[in-house]
């Protein structure tokens, strides 16, 4: 017979004897037991989820012999009882669909920068930090009862910790839409000296000097008819569909990278890409090679970081058991690196040297053309810009939802105000992005800058910091991994941002 010490069942402390499952089934008087200290495991995981004292590293089925029972101890308050939520895929769709952003544009020029065989082991590594990482989020609200991110940060780091996150998320999602209306500019507009997009195409006029070409002038547009209203919205429901966008345009955005590598490959195209990596993009030297890892290992942080938004899929997992959220996150991290390594690599064996910071601009008839023909060349340009311009309006406003709720509770005390100062946050909010976006090259520093300070902060260094703070056997391990995965953070973090920002410093001390 194993036991296990239950402390606080209707103001008692009491040993629960917890009956061995044989191969046979448990007998009548054990299954009565069972039922017994089923219902009063459940009853005190919805007074106090905070009692349960398990080691976060060990498995959530190593205390009584049945994990079925031990998992839904550690579930969310209602989740034990209740028979309602989200099913495993359709948790697996929303949380793909979370993971998967703008980020993946700039993965060909990743990969074009630390060559196919280092960019794509760095694409596998941050899959794996990311799955260790979110494990850890899940396990530790698990033990500690804290269902949302911000809690779940204040209750191992303290308040001090909580208003630390609000910045990063501040950061995150500020790069998130800038690097947004950037993207908006690429496809609609292009830039110099081709001016290669929707606007300039249908018109046939490429050129800078027409007003209303003028690409501050057409996203000012985009933004004043499309967003200003869509960001306006007191309420998301009406765009809960345009998650599904997102997915959708992945799926067939792999697709096509499949079939264009195909295609090159037949026509025998595939002789100018590098393996290791590109010293014209990196430098010669190897303290350039290190230089341009670090540099470039931020932008995939930010495409796999969603931390911050696995909290209400937790909730809302249908009969939550650990073993049941493991499967969402194994496939739901596993198919993101499926479309990562496809639209990774394969967009740059599609473009090689050509290829660009956003990979939407090297979508034209002239990139294209010798390998499907003009017509259907013509076509793929046109579906892969206006799906993704769609793509992008639909998604800012979900992006500056968190952001606004951020700034407004910061600065007015609660998540939900008035009209007034709503719209005025919101106003601000397009406007920063907006400015900042019109006098930035390209998407690569944002994402670089936002990923090594935000992604690596939300995605590696907070989960990192809760593992180490975590007591029980194994400790030591458990902080030494911390600390290696800490170390890699504040590392890469430093490389990244004084190798974006260093050379527009030496510029200002120049002069």
């Amino acid at each position: 017979m194993h036991t296990v010490l239950w402390e606080r069942v209707k103001g008692t402390v009491s040993v629960l004897p917890l009956p061995f499952i044989g191969r046979d089934g448990p007998s009548r008087e054990s299954a009565n037991e069972e039922d017994q200290v089923d219902q009063a495991l459940r009853q005190v995981v919805r007074e106090e989820p905070q009692d349960i004292e398990e080691p976060l590293i060990q498995s959530t089925s190593a205390v009584s012999g049945d994990p079925d029972l031990e998992e839904a101890n550690l579930a969310p308050a209602d989740a034990a009882v209740k028979d309602e939520g989200s099913s495993i895929p359709s948790t697996v769709f929303n949380l793909t669909n979370t993971i998967i952003g703008a980020g993946i544009m700039a993965l060909p020029q990743a990969v074009a920068t630390l060559g196919i065989v280092l960019g794509s082991l760095l694409i596998f590594l941050v899959y794996i930090l990311s799955h260790v990482t979110i494990d850890i989020l899940a396990r530790a609200s698990e033990r500690t009862g804290k269902w949302t991110f911000s809690e779940l940060i204040s209750s191992y780091l303290g308040k001090a910790g909580s208003e630390i996150l609000r910045f990063f998320i501040i950061i995150n999602n500020g790069g998130l839409l800038i690097t947004y209306t950037i993207m908006l500019g690429d496809v609609l507009v292009g830039k110099a000296p081709e001016y290669n997009g929707v606007v300039t195409n249908l018109t046939g006029i490429h050129s800078g000097d027409v007003w209303y070409l003028d690409r501050r002038f057409v996203v000012a547009m985009v933004v004043v008819i499309f967003l200003v209203p869509l960001t306006l919205q007191r309420s998301l429901k009406s765009l809960a569909w345009a998650g599904a966008v997102g997915l959708f345009l992945a799926l067939g955005f792999s697709s096509l990278t499949v079939v264009l590598v195909v295609l090159a490959a037949l026509q025998g195209d595939l002789t100018s890409i590098s393996w290791l990596p590109n010293p014209d993009l990196t430098g010669p030297d190897i303290k350039d090679k290190i230089l341009g890892v670090f540099s470039t290992l931020p932008v995939i942080a930010l495409a796999y970081v969603c931390h911050y938004n696995v909290h209400p899929l937790l909730r809302e997992l249908k009969a939550y058991s650990h073993r049941r959220w493991a499967i969402v996150l194994h496939w739901s991290l596993g198919l993101c690196t499926i479309f990562y390594l496809i639209i990774g690599v394969g967009l740059y064996l599609v473009f090689q040297d050509d290829t660009q910071s956003d990979v939407l601009l090297n979508f034209s008839v002239k990139s294209l053309g010798p390998l499907v023909g003009d017509a259907i060349a013509e076509a793929i340009t046109y579906t892969v810009w206006l799906g993704y311009a769609f793509n992008l309006v639909v998604t800012y406003p979900m992006i500056q939802w968190g952001l606004r709720e951020v700034l407004v509770e910061l600065f007015c005390g609660a998540p939900t105000v008035s009209a007034v100062p709503w719209a005025l946050t919101t106003f601000i909010i397009l406007v920063v992005t907006y400015g900042i976006a019109m006098v930035v090259p390209n998407i690569w520093p944002v994402m670089t800058i936002t990923g090594a300070t935000a992604a690596v902060a939300i995605g590696w260094i907070y989960p990192a910091l809760i593992l180490a703070k975590t007591e029980g056997p194994g400790a030591w391990a458990r902080r030494g991994a911390a600390s290696i995965v800490i170390l890699l953070g504040l590392v890469t973090a430093v490389v990244a941002v004084w190798s974006t920002l260093g050379p527009y410093i030496s510029k200002i001390w120049g002069h």
